[in-house]
């Protein structure tokens, strides 16, 4: 082959880069098999970079030719959850490059994406081609741009939401294993409830401790 032959990898896409990568590394080796691969595949396609791409590849073949060495599904959890984190999964970095917009400080959203994120209270960005972005502020905003325009997130934003929305789970649930165990438990125990002003709850607001007893009371 002479040297007008010769063709840099890097000039392929992302999507051919990986399988020029997957032969490679089961070449003369164990194959890979048909989730490791197709998971390498995904990977590659929503995070669109080389060289991340490159190192799960060796970390899965080496895991396969020597699974008393290298733990195979840990290593799969762990590229399905940087998969997980983007905010999109309709939307991948590499249609964010492809687009025109190559910051990955900032994460593709599709527009009902964006809305919903927008109304969760996070800044939204339209993403422009010449590397610029807009604040959108408000739903309109961004129903106006429209499915054919690219939105984005901070990605920093975005993983801090991520954590307020775990703690808020958390406590949620653990209020809810508290109730739980308030009605359920046959010790002596109390609740403090907060009535709303439409509840129908409000009747017993001022109903005496005598109609508790009575146990007509069943919880708000």
């Amino acid at each position: 082959m002479d040297a007008g032959h010769i063709v840099d990898a890097a000039e392929f896409s992302i999507l051919v880069q990986v399988e020029m990568m997957i032969s490679r590394a089961e070449y003369g080796h164990t194959a890979l098999g048909k989730e490791a691969h197709n998971l390498a595949v995904l990977y590659a396609y929503k995070l669109d970079n080389p060289r991340d791409t490159r190192e799960l590849v060796n970390k899965l073949a080496e895991a396969v030719e020597n699974p008393k060495m290298h733990n195979l599904q840990e290593i799969m959890e762990d590229a399905q959850e940087e998969i997980d984190f983007l905010p999109d999964n309709k939307v991948g970095i590499m249609q964010m490059h492809e687009f025109g917009y190559r910051n990955d400080s900032v994460l593709p959203l599709t527009m009902e994406r964006a809305v919903a994120l927008h109304n969760a209270g996070l800044h939204i960005y339209s993403l422009q081609k010449d590397g610029s972005s807009i604040l959108m502020n408000t739903e309109d905003d961004i129903r106006e741009t429209g499915e054919d325009g690219m939105f984005g997130i901070d990605a920093r934003a975005w993983e801090s939401y991520q954590v307020m929305e775990s703690v808020r789970a958390e406590n949620a649930e653990q209020e809810h294993l508290n109730e739980e165990l308030l009605f359920s438990s046959n010790e002596d125990r109390y609740a403090i409830y907060q009535i709303r002003d439409d509840s129908k709850s409000r009747e017993y607001l001022f109903m005496g401790t005598e109609y508790l007893k009575a146990g007509i009371f069943r919880g708000l």
